[in-house]
């Protein structure tokens, strides 16, 4: 799997990040979320946002080969792994998918939240590194 960045690379993807059109974007029937994706320099960097009436619900970053979710109906912060960048097998998905892992790992939540912090005053990456904050000082 590949290296994670240090905090100054990854301050810059997050600082490159790019917004996908809305208007392909996968969003609620019901108009009550709005899902919003970012695209990074690196083939392998997206993020998702899901923002409700309450403010953010749900986001979801990949880079790397790894992945972190936090789901607010769950309280949870959980990380894992992605399946792209296997090449082992010759019909190798063109898609992601992720596998989530037994336990936090520390490193891909640290790595995320340098990501959002480099979009300090945007909505909603302020919010989700907030989130990321918290869990890394041990407060949920």
């Amino acid at each position: 799997m590949e290296r994670l960045p240090d905090q100054e690379k990854a301050a810059d993807l997050g600082r490159a990040l790019r917004r996908i059109d809305d208007r392909i974007v996968r969003q609620d029937a019901q108009g009550k979320v709005k899902r919003s994706w970012f695209q990074g320099p690196e083939p392998y960097l997206d993020v998702f946002f899901e923002e409700g009436p309450r403010g953010l619900e749900w986001f979801q970053a990949t880079l790397r080969g790894r992945c972190l979710t936090w789901d607010q109906a769950k309280g949870l912060v959980v990380t894992g792994h992605t399946n792209e960048l296997s090449t082992n097998d010759p019909m190798h998905p063109a898609s992601k998918m992720i596998i989530t892992g037994d336990g936090l790992d520390r490193q891909v939540v640290e790595v995320v939240r340098w990501l959002f912090a480099a979009r300090a005053g945007e909505s909603p990456f302020d919010s989700a590194s907030t989130i990321l904050s918290r869990r890394l000082e041990g407060g949920g």
